[in-house]
């Protein structure tokens, strides 16, 4: 197994080729990375805990046009499973919870790129959250093997705040529902 990566983040999937969004992803992520440092350095923690956090925070972005033009959620989740599983990126789960990068992915599709591009960031800090709660980026839950949804309404799927990457992260190793999405359906409550 390799070494333990000491990163925190998650894996991106695009899955919008057309020229518009492939035009804005660049400015889409560089955008959403400094929603991620913004957020760190407006109290999420203490300041020298939020500058290590900054920086070892990394989005993988994955790109294929060939296999990820137009995917549908089951399509992204299965090629998350099978990179996971590549890499040997799992742990022991009756040891180890795996880390939050490894449970679940986050998708960019046209409109999130194009939503994420054109952010506008306001002066203050403390005004980001009123800012950006309601931007979200849909993630998909790796674990996921249910039907199309239950009664509580989850389908393996999520809308997730912009803003909320790194308390989506604690959540997803922490707790009684550790690694699971499921358990904090609907999304919504990660500030």
């Amino acid at each position: 197994m390799p070494p333990p990566d000491p990163t925190w983040g998650f894996v991106v999937f695009v899955t919008a080729y057309d020229s518009a969004s492939q035009e804005h992803l660049s400015q889409a992520v560089e955008n959403w990375t400094q929603v991620q440092k913004r957020k760190l350095e407006n109290g999420f923690t203490l300041p020298a805990l939020a500058a290590e956090a900054w920086q070892r925070f990394k989005l993988d972005v994955i790109e294929n046009r060939d296999v990820l033009a137009g995917a549908s959620d089951d399509r992204v989740r299965d090629l998350f499973r099978g990179m996971v599983r590549a890499k040997e990126l799992t742990d022991d789960e009756d040891q180890f919870i795996p880390p939050a990068r490894n449970q679940a992915c986050l998708v960019l599709d046209a409109a999130a790129i194009t939503m994420l591009a054109e952010l506008k960031f306001p002066k203050e800090l403390a005004d980001d959250q009123a800012a950006f709660e309601d931007k979200k980026i849909k993630v998909i839950d790796l674990h996921w093997n249910g039907p199309q949804s239950t009664s509580s309404g989850y389908s393996g799927t999520g809308q997730l705040s912009i803003n909320a990457l790194a308390r989506f992260y604690h959540l997803l190793t922490s707790g009684p529902e550790s690694g699971y999405m499921e358990g904090m359906h609907p999304l919504d409550g990660v500030p």
